[in-house]
């Protein structure tokens, strides 16, 4: 496995906890890598909402896009599991930041994943990007 960043639980902000489904199983039985991604999606939803950026869909004019993603897998997990998905805004500037997240598993301290995403925030009538929301602004470094 991937030796890339590592993080532990109290490095995080917000929580989410997300049970997996049958379908997220590879032909090995445990966790299809992708499916990492779609759990880290939901939970950055949830994570938005928390911090009062409900402007995350098509039909807004401003929202945010994703740019890149970097992904580190540490271990491998089976379904079924409950996992504890952590979120914290890990940089700031002017028109993106980074969410750094993390997946672990219910009782464990060691992560599954982590990944850090960077976010742009987008207005999506002008197919540009634009100043990040105060609210992502206004946190903490």
């Amino acid at each position: 496995m991937n030796k890339g960043i590592i993080a532990n639980k109290n490095e995080f902000d917000h929580w989410f906890k997300l049970n997996t489904r049958w379908v997220d199983m590879d032909s090995m039985g445990h966790i299809n890598h992708a499916s990492y991604l779609n759990y880290m999606e939901t939970a950055r939803v949830d994570y938005f909402f928390h911090l009062g950026l409900p402007n995350i869909h098509l039909n807004r004019k401003n929202s945010v896009i994703l740019a890149s993603v970097k992904i580190s897998y540490h271990k491998q997990s089976n379904h079924p599991s409950r996992f504890d998905i952590g979120h914290r805004v890990s940089r700031v500037g002017h028109k993106s930041f980074d969410l750094l997240t993390g997946i672990f598993l219910n009782d464990k301290i060691n992560p599954i994943c982590i990944a850090t995403f960077k976010m742009v925030s987008f207005n999506y009538e002008l197919n540009q990007s634009i100043k990040i929301p105060e609210q992502i602004n206004n946190i903490s470094r």
